[in-house]
């Protein structure tokens, strides 16, 4: 089970907002304790307990202000990377506290082996024999931070753990004792150069004997990549950023990185006119930070199509490899009738970036279509498309209105079906108003599709209002 309530904005449902209510994060926290409180009631109830393996980690913490970040993913000291790691054994009931470093790396590894299952090859390992008493050699644990590398162009951080102390790979480089200053405020550097150096040796050699991987890509919906993007979790970049030759240290850039995360905060909330105050801050003092224009253009895109054309091309331009922008700036034109470069730009980016939802297939279709070309070449867009993952609801739409420029009623109304299962309520309704659609004005079944999206927006819209 993967629970992110302890993210920001930090709103813990009642009765938690109010006992917690000058510490909201904490209550987000304890509604969590609670929801996994009930799990392991029903999992014990059911007599399944006893014989399940149960891991409980968490995969990063919040700043809360330390070192001047308030969130996570741009530094790698403790306040954020150091987590708790529970591990239930299936017939044990005495507890034991482990007090050696280990990583989440080590968890894969674990769990395979006290599951009896092949060891994968992983650089954790196994933490059996720690866990039962026996003998587990020391060895450094690696941690990295490439946030403000790749939406920042600033400096990435690499950082290594041994022997109870932390170096920090930056442009100021750190080096902290865990054991007597856990809170990383003392810099020993300069203090102790030999085993900095020694540190910085192993650490860099770490990073040039690691070859980054991507995992195989896997299809998401628009909603879906910007809540992982929102949380972290997918960057402006793919991965292949190139640092500038002048870094910037991120500790001397996190009171722009907190504008930021209000910024995303704000959006989050809903309130785009406060969030894109914050976005303008960002970007007149980083201009070519390409996520930043991105989040500012989805923010004016409904009152300001212009500019926010002009920033989706400024974020592509700052990282061709940035793949949101691509979509959105294709929709914006084909919106205004330029279909052909809707298509080109479309061209371009299959070269240069991952099309992580098929939009970029999808839209290529409709630029096809809306340019008259045969059927035959719109569908082998969408059928490309439909490869990288499930049927999109404007995919639908094209296919809608492609069977009613051929008179096929009957197979349209299938496909305004099919949409209606994929797409928000409120585009289904807009149908009624689209003169393509004109010719299902007379099947009962379009007009009972489309007041049952009606209702069903009508309810979200009670809903969002809190029932008044």
């Amino acid at each position: 089970m993967h629970l992110y309530d302890p993210h920001t904005p930090y709103r813990p449902p009642a009765p938690f907002s109010a006992k917690y209510a000058k510490d909201p994060y904490d209550g987000e926290i304890a509604y969590m304790d609670q929801e996994l409180g009930y799990f392991f009631q029903r999992l014990e109830k059911s007599g399944k307990l006893k014989n399940t393996l149960v891991v409980i980690a968490g995969d990063h913490g919040e700043g809360l202000g330390d070192h001047g970040e308030d969130t996570h993913t741009l530094f790698i000291y403790d306040s954020t990377i150091h987590v708790p790691l529970l591990v239930h054994l299936p017939g044990e009931t005495a507890g034991r506290n482990v007090t050696r470093t280990v990583g989440l790396v080590d968890i894969a590894p674990t769990v395979l082996d006290y599951s009896g299952l092949p060891a994968w090859k992983t650089d954790g390992r196994s933490l059996r024999p720690l866990m039962s008493g026996g003998k587990w050699p020391s060895q450094p644990l690696y941690m990295e931070s490439l946030e403000g590398l790749e939406d920042f162009g600033w400096a990435p951080l690499y950082g290594l753990v041994d022997d109870g102390y932390k170096y920090i790979l930056a442009p100021r480089p750190e080096l902290y004792d865990l054991k007597t200053d856990p809170d990383e405020t003392d810099n020993l550097v300069k203090k102790e150069p030999q085993r900095a150096s020694s540190m910085r040796t192993q650490l860099q050699k770490i990073i040039t004997d690691t070859t980054a991987v991507s995992s195989k890509a896997v299809a998401v919906s628009n909603e879906e990549l910007e809540s992982l993007q929102s949380l972290g979790y997918i960057g402006g970049g793919m991965g292949s950023a190139k640092p500038s030759a002048s870094y910037r240290d991120p500790k001397d850039m996190v009171g722009l990185f907190e504008i930021y995360t209000q910024a995303i905060e704000e959006l989050q909330l809903g309130d785009n006119r406060q969030a894109a105050a914050l976005f303008e801050k960002v970007l007149a003092r980083s201009p070519n930070n390409p996520i930043t224009a991105y989040s500012l253009a989805v923010c004016i895109e409904p009152d300001q199509p212009e500019r926010a054309a002009k920033l989706y091309e400024r974020a592509i331009k700052a990282r061709p490899d940035f793949p949101q922008p691509y979509p959105k700036l294709m929709m914006l034109w084909l919106g205004q009738g330029q279909a052909q470069k809707a298509f080109a730009l479309g061209r371009i980016a299959l070269q240069k970036a991952p099309d992580l939802t098929g939009d970029v297939h999808v839209l290529m279709a409709w630029a096809l279509f809306n340019q008259n070309k045969p059927d035959a070449d719109v569908m082998k867009y969408l059928d490309a498309a439909r490869k990288i993952g499930p049927e999109r609801a404007f995919a639908y739409k094209l296919q809608a209105l492609m069977a009613l420029k051929h008179g096929k009623t009957g197979q349209a109304l299938k496909y305004v079906e099919e949409m209606a299962k994929v797409a928000r309520p409120k585009y289904i309704t807009e149908l009624a108003q689209d003169a393509r659609f004109k010719p299902l004005g007379e099947e009962q079944k379009f007009w009972e599709v489309v007041f049952a999206a009606r209702h069903a927006q009508q309810q979200q819209m009670r809903g969002a209002g809190g029932g008044k």
